[in-house]
């Protein structure tokens, strides 16, 4: 059978950590079902600096069919530079299109698609549209825009409902995203066309180690840890973790807050600096995708706590899915996306109603019973996390999906 070949355009830079365990696990699978890949990704030049880097990770991929174009992403001005990125890929995704003869156009996140919808349309090729988020609420809720009346949000709304009503399949990671657009969108049709896939793991990266060995690697023998792997700032509420912690910090003994992230250290500092605790209680650390697994195996608690806002319906936090494979329970707030509703499900973790003192020391008091379960609480962690985040079953959801556009 003659192989279909798939032009993936994305936003993100190859290099980031969210393509490294959200692009590249699924392509490289995939082509082994004789799909040939071309890549079109937005590149931020700091990033490839190392010309070494750049051309291991395109022999890498080249040996999984996957032939990995980069286009420079520029970020000034912001309206300009986006205008600007979306010419060069609508040129570069037409020059691939035409000379590769695609037959697939799979977009990843709206700028993507964007840039999808005008190459598929001009050129009759099949598209989806790969819906990470809700790019027009997370702009609003976020301070980005201005609101719901400002002429920008506007124009994405009038473009999504574009997207998904031209697009053959809408890829969402949530039922309550789903759902949502099902009802508030019903002239588009979308319940049909429309599949659940959430932000999956390779559960085999996060394999449950000696706990003990690597608190010792850290310096936090007989502490017990709780983690927060991930950005700071905007969505995360950081100063609400903090405040958990110390709550919890009051009824668990020997409690510490690894924080995990790329982001700024100084973010924290400052964050627990204004709370007043002790910096002795708190270890913070830069963790780039493969060294997340190592640190995660340190820690006895995840807690992830983000702003429960419209946008979050359509979240599926690559984080929860990797603190669940790691047989860490999980402490989450309510409203993000199907989380909430899994945990309790699963009894994999404990939801957050509101950012109280009271509702912190209630939770922890119900850490400590859960904890006693010992093994048997690890072991319902892992098993939601093959249940619900197994990067097989999302592979074969995107199979699924490939095979129907291919007929």
């Amino acid at each position: 059978m003659r192989a279909v070949k798939v032009l993936y355009i994305s936003y993100d830079s190859a290099l980031e950590p969210i393509p490294q365990s959200q692009v590249i696990p699924y392509l490289k699978e995939l082509s082994g079902d004789g799909y040939i890949f071309h890549w079109l990704s937005f590149d931020k030049p700091r990033l490839l600096r190392s010309g070494r880097q750049k051309e291991i990770m395109r022999d890498d991929l080249a040996k999984n069919n996957i032939i990995w174009h980069s286009l420079n992403y520029y970020r000034k001005p912001y309206l300009l530079a986006k205008a600007f990125n979306i010419v060069c890929g609508v040129f570069a995704a037409a020059f691939y299109t035409v000379k590769e003869d695609i037959a697939i156009i799979h977009c990843r996140s709206e700028v993507a698609s964007v840039i999808g919808y005008i190459v598929s349309r001009f050129f009759r090729k099949k598209m989806l549209y790969d819906r990470r988020g809700f790019m027009a609420e997370d702009y609003v809720e976020g301070g980005m825009w201005k609101g719901r009346s400002s002429f920008l949000y506007k124009a994405m709304i009038s473009i999504d409902n574009k997207l998904l009503a031209s697009s053959d399949r809408v890829v969402v990671l949530t039922q309550k995203m789903k759902d949502w657009l099902v009802e508030n969108r019903p002239s588009l049709n979308l319940r049909d066309k429309t599949r659940i896939i959430p932000c999956c793991v390779d559960i085999s990266r996060f394999k449950r180690a000696e706990g003990k060995e690597a608190k010792s690697r850290l310096g936090l023998e007989g502490k017990f840890v709780f983690v927060y792997s991930g950005s700071l700032g905007t969505w995360y509420l950081l100063s609400e973790m903090i405040d958990f912690f110390s709550c919890a910090g009051k009824i668990i003994p020997n409690a510490h807050f690894l924080i995990l992230t790329m982001s700024d250290h100084g973010i924290a500092r400052k964050a627990i600096s204004r709370k007043g605790l002790s910096a002795g209680d708190f270890t913070i650390k830069t963790a780039d995708f493969s060294e997340v697994p190592q640190f995660l195996r340190s820690a006895d608690c995840a807690i992830c706590f983000i702003k429960p806002v419209v946008s979050k319906y359509a979240s599926s936090p690559t984080k929860l899915a990797e603190f669940l494979a790691s047989g860490l329970p999980v402490v989450i707030n309510k409203g993000i996306g199907d989380s909430d509703r899994m945990l309790d499900a699963e009894k994999a973790g404990l939801v957050i109603k509101e950012f109280t003192d009271e509702e912190y020391r209630s939770c922890a008091e119900q850490l400590t019973r859960l904890f006693k379960e010992n093994g048997v609480l690890r072991e319902r962690c892992v098993g939601a996390a093959r249940k619900y985040f197994s990067l097989s079953d999302g592979i074969d959801k995107y199979r699924r999906i490939y095979l129907e556009l291919s007929k």
